[in-house]
Order: structure tokens, then sequence, then C-alpha cells
């Protein structure tokens, strides 16, 4: 039965299994060979973050929320742009003139406070 492994269990896995250090694996190996499982387990994080990551979205296909900032791309004077805009109604930006926005995605969240930590 398959079993949902960490990140660091997946890389600890990744790392032991081609030196041969079995014994430091997180993946048992119950059967012949946990290669299965290790590739099972790393598919099924690369999956969990590629879902996570902001992908552009064409202004033709959706209209971002209003009143909200969205990270926009555009061209200025025939060069594209990458720029923080406020979405008005019916999805016209506050740069649309200047810029003529093609994409949009949303902005990530900020930085949690933890995140400034220096070592």
């Amino acid at each position: 039965m398959k079993t949902t492994k960490t990140p660091d269990e997946i890389k600890k896995g990744l790392e032991c299994c081609p030196e041969g250090r079995c014994k430091e694996c997180p993946f048992p190996r119950h059967r012949a060979d946990c290669s299965d499982e290790l590739l099972y387990a790393a598919h099924a994080c690369i999956q969990q973050i590629e879902a996570q990551v902001p992908k552009w979205i064409s202004f033709s296909e959706a209209i971002p929320p209003e009143h909200e900032r969205v990270l926009c791309l555009g061209t200025y004077n025939g060069e594209p742009h990458v720029y923080i805009d406020l979405v008005m109604t019916f999805g016209v930006t506050v740069f649309a003139e200047l810029y003529d926005p093609t994409h949009w995605m949303p902005l990530p969240e900020p930085p949690k406070e933890d995140d400034h930590a220096t070592d």
C-alpha cells in the first residue's frame, strides 16, 4: 500500500537509493524494489507543489476580482512588463492604457513574520 511521505523523506530516499544506503532510507524494502514507492511519493509531491504555483491567466479567459491588486503582464513601447495593478470595474486596471495588459495572476501571500528571521 502506498503511503504519503513528507518532502524531507522523499529527499532522503532520493539521496539514499543511488548510494545503496537502504538502512537509512525512509522507504521500507518490504518488496523486492522500493523505487516504485519512492517514485510514486515524489510524483505526488511534485503534483501538490505544482498546484500551489500561480499561473498566468489571460484577460480574455477570466477577469480578475474587482478592487484587488494583481500581478499583470503587459507591454510598454513594445517591450513586455510585469507590474502590480489595481483592478477596477469590469476587469479594467488602473494602468491599462499605459501597459495594455494581456495576462494576470493573484499576488502571493506576504511573508510571515518568522520568514524575516536571520540565522
